[in-house]
This record gives C-alpha cells, structure tokens and sequence, in this order.
C-alpha cells in the first residue's frame, strides 16, 4: 500500500540510546475495532496509550508526537498494518513495531527477516499483564544496530504453523 495522500515525514522527535529501569511507553494502538482499542488502552494504562482506528489517523499521531512503539492489527479496511510498520521502520526506525492477528500473515517469516515486524502477537491476545510484557519486550530490543524479533503464535496457530 502506497500512502499518496501525504506530504513525505521527517523524523523531528528524539529517541533515548538506552531505555530506562522503569519506563513509562509512549504506544500507539492501531486496530479498527473500538472495542479492542478501548480494551488493550485499559489494559495499558500504566502507559502512554495513543489509538488510531485506521492507517491515515496513525500517521498523524506519529507526525504529531513522538512514539516508543507501535502496536497495529495486521487486517483493517483502511489498509494493512504491516504497510504501517513498513512506513513507520523507514522513518522512525527506533520505534518498536509489533503486529497483532488472529492468525499470522502468510509472509510472516519474510517481515520479521526484514526487520518490518519485530514482534507478533496472536489475537486474542492472552499476556497478563499486557503492560509488563510490551515493556520487556521494547527492552529486548536495542536502539541500534540489528533488532531481535519474537513471535508468540497461539495454539491454533501453533498447530498449523509449528512452534515459534
């Protein structure tokens, strides 16, 4: 997906070398359903929770502020979150990006060897607390240089795809 509709963005925020002991996240919650946005924002709420329910909107977030991580569906119909990531690894390339789904896109393996996804979550999304592990998981990921990547499939996934 080619995002025509905006004027090209610069990277105007500053992101940390390192991540603090305690941080706080700055996340964007990118789904088109209300209910899971509100959900997965009360689950967070110890964070900086910002939603968007469609691509455009994200964008816009990410121009306005600066962002920690990046928590997107993968299947919306103003677009595919993995377009999102693709965007969001060229032009904020600290940034997190995680993907979310309830069932893993067939290229999976190829965006996390490219660095577009460096983590993946099966909907439903079943970490208690969600808080605490979005935190360990944005600390398993160096601000420079190569970035590890982790995906957690759900059983039915599991089943189909092998383990991780």
């Amino acid at each position: 997906m080619v995002f025509a509709n905006h004027a090209p963005m610069t990277l105007s925020h500053e992101y940390p070398e390192t991540i603090d002991a305690n941080p706080r996240l700055s996340i964007l919650l990118v789904d088109d359903n209300e209910l899971i946005l509100k959900a997965l924002a009360r689950q967070l709420r110890d964070q900086t929770i910002d939603k968007a329910s469609d691509i455009q909107s994200a964008i816009e977030i990410l121009r306005a502020r600066r962002v920690d991580m990046v928590v997107t569906d993968y299947s919306m119909p103003s677009g595919d979150g993995v377009a999102l990531l693709e965007l969001v690894r060229r032009v904020f390339p600290r940034v997190t990006r995680v993907l979310m789904s309830s069932a893993p896109p067939p290229a999976l393996n190829e965006l996390i060897e490219g660095g577009v996804v460096q983590h993946f979550m099966a909907k439903p999304l079943r970490h208690h607390p969600l808080s605490e592990h979005l935190v360990a998981v944005n600390r398993q990921i160096p601000r420079r240089g190569m970035r590890p990547v982790t995906v957690e499939l759900g059983a039915a996934q599991q089943a189909t795809h092998g383990p991780n």
